[in-house]
């Protein structure tokens, strides 16, 4: 939870979060137990860039024991951890 920048909200409930912490709050309890593959839809959305950093970190941590992660995002600025990438624009892979 320190990792993820989430340790001030251990108290808080859920409902209270804003969205970016409920995504990241999710994400810390599933990294909790250990998946072998991670689906992530925006995971960075409605994060500031402080938080946005310590979620890239925490993936990346993350993504060495993984085997597989499939990321939809939106980000231009994507995480060196990321080996393969598809880029689509206008429904067309690029």
């Amino acid at each position: 939870m320190e990792a993820a920048q989430l340790g001030s909200f251990l108290d808080t409930a859920v409902g209270e979060l804003s969205g970016g912490l409920r995504h990241a709050a999710t994400l810390a309890c599933v990294l909790h137990v250990a998946p072998n593959a991670l689906l992530l839809d925006e995971p960075a959305s409605d994060l500031d860039t402080s938080r946005k950093d310590a979620l890239w970190r925490v993936l990346t941590e993350a993504s060495k024991s993984l085997e597989f992660l499939i990321m939809a995002s939106h980000e231009k600025d994507m995480p060196a951890f990321l080996q393969k990438r598809v880029t689509l624009v206008d429904g067309r892979i690029l």
